[in-house]
This record gives C-alpha cells, sequence and structure tokens, in this order.
C-alpha cells in the first residue's frame, strides 16, 4: 500500500464524544472535495477513482484513513496534495489555491463549520504532506475569497440533443440537461456533424470542459466524447402500480387530507 495516496481525517469531540452528524458530514464533504480537486487536476473525469476506508478508530478522538485507488495512479496523490495545501492556505490568508473551485470553497465551509456543533478540532494528515488543523478562522477568509462568476470543471452531463447549429464554422449543438431542467449549448469536434445529427432529438450523455455559474450549474460545455443513450422500451401494462395512500384505504386518505391530519 503506497502511503502516498493516504489522508487520514481526525475529528475531536468536544465533550469526548463525536456527534454522528458531524461525523458524517466531515467525512461525505472531504470525499466530495477530494473527487473535486481530482477532476480539475487531470483535465479529465477520473470516473474510476474511488476512496476506502482502510482504518479506523471511532472513540474521540475519532480517525478515519482513506485510501485512493484510480488507473490514474499518481492522480489520488495530486488530489490530497492541493487539498492539504489549499486548506493550509486558506487557514493562513484569503486566497483562492489552485484547482479550487467555488463549489469547493461551500464544502470546505461545511466541513469546518462541524466545530460549532459538538466538534472541538479537526485535523486533516498525510505521509507525504504533513497536517493542516482548520479552524474557525478559515470560515472567515472563505468569506473574504471573492467568488469566481464562472469555473471551468470537466463533468459528464445526460440530456436530449435538441438541435445543431453550422454556420460559419461553429459546430454546436444544445441538448436540454435533464437534472437541472436547462438548455447547455456544446461545442463538437470537426469532422463529428453526422454522428451528432445521428442523435437528433435523442437522449444523449457528453463529457467535456464545462463551464459552471457560481451556483455550480453548467451553462456550456466544449465536448471531448459523446454518445447515444439507449431507449428502454417498456409497455404501459408492465409498469407497476402507483400507490399514493401509502397503503391506506383511499375512503381514510381523502378524509384525513380534508381534516388536515397528519397522512
Amino acid at each position: 500500500m503506497s502511503k502516498k495516496t493516504e489522508i487520514t481525517i481526525t475529528i475531536e469531540g468536544a465533550r469526548g464524544r463525536v456527534p454522528y452528524a458531524s461525523f458524517e458530514t466531515v467525512l461525505a464533504n472531504t470525499i466530495g472535495l477530494l473527487k473535486s480537486i481530482a477532476e480539475t487536476v487531470g483535465k479529465k473525469e477520473p470516473t474510476d477513482l474511488s476512496w476506502q476506508i482502510t482504518h479506523a478508530k471511532m472513540r474521540s478522538p475519532l480517525t478515519i484513513t482513506l485510501e485512493g485507488t484510480c488507473l490514474r495512479k499518481t492522480l489520488p496523490n495530486r488530489a490530497i496534495r492541493d487539498c492539504i495545501g489549499g486548506i493550509r492556505q486558506i487557514e493562513d490568508r484569503a486566497e483562492l489555491p489552485p484547482n479550487f473551485t467555488n463549489n469547493d470553497l461551500d464544502l470546505l465551509s461545511k466541513i469546518v463549520n462541524v466545530q460549532k456543533d459538538g466538534v472541538k478540532s479537526l485535523k486533516l494528515s498525510s505521509p507525504e504532506y504533513g497536517n493542516v488543523i482548520p479552524t474557525l478562522r478559515l470560515m472567515d477568509n472563505v468569506q473574504k475569497i471573492p467568488r469566481r462568476d464562472y469555473y471551468y470543471q470537466h463533468t459528464t452531463i445526460r440530456g436530449r440533443l435538441l438541435d445543431i447549429h453550422m454556420s460559419k464554422g461553429a459546430r454546436e449543438f444544445t441538448i436540454f440537461d435533464l437534472l437541472t431542467d436547462r438548455q447547455i449549448r456544446c461545442v463538437f469536434k470537426e469532422g463529428k456533424h453526422k454522428n451528432v445529427a445521428r442523435l437528433l432529438q435523442q437522449n444523449v450523455v457528453v463529457y467535456g470542459r464545462t463551464k459552471f455559474n457560481n451556483r455550480g450549474i453548467p451553462e456550456s460545455m466544449i465536448v471531448d466524447e459523446f454518445q447515444g443513450l439507449p431507449i428502454a422500451k417498456r409497455k404501459v401494462s408492465e409498469l407497476p402500480p402507483i400507490d399514493i395512500t401509502g397503503g391506506m384505504g383511499s375512503v381514510e386518505f381523502v378524509r384525513r387530507i380534508r381534516n388536515g391530519e397528519a397522512i
């Protein structure tokens, strides 16, 4: 096992115990932060990157060690490097670190904010990059960092291909993003027009360098890869029945709604 791919989270409870909600918040958002940084560092979505718990001590101070695994073997190490280095920088000064996005600042705020909810101290450490102890001072610095109006990150989007535009050298198509209910403009490579045209009005998955606004909503993409999604064909008779009453009789269900009772 390579020590270079490990990061350890240490959480000390304010009263000798770590609230479960705080533990869950720190673990989930730390993994989210590592994944996000890896995507930015790698310039291509590391779909095979995963983080596994290799060691845990459940008494306060609680410690969890994560190991990153990926076909691109240097990517977990670089994510840990920039994560610890970035937190160290924000603790010191109100400046956005390399490979951090607006969304990463939000994730980091959630991690550090548990010190207002039953957690005495936090520490992230790595054999390769040392320790960092984020404090509530970091929260103040996060608030002072100017947010970018836009940021860029490689990601995958699924949606319906609505139309194609080919004029004055422009090669674009528009998809309707199923997740955000928004139209997204996608620029595709030369020579791919016929492949795009075959997918018109079909559900597709597209991957590339995506422009996000400061709310984390995608607005446009330079497409690296795209493909159609299989159409699931199912007869109406095969669909399961819909239970809107939770097993309650319809008369009782209506009566409770009319009387404003709990359902």
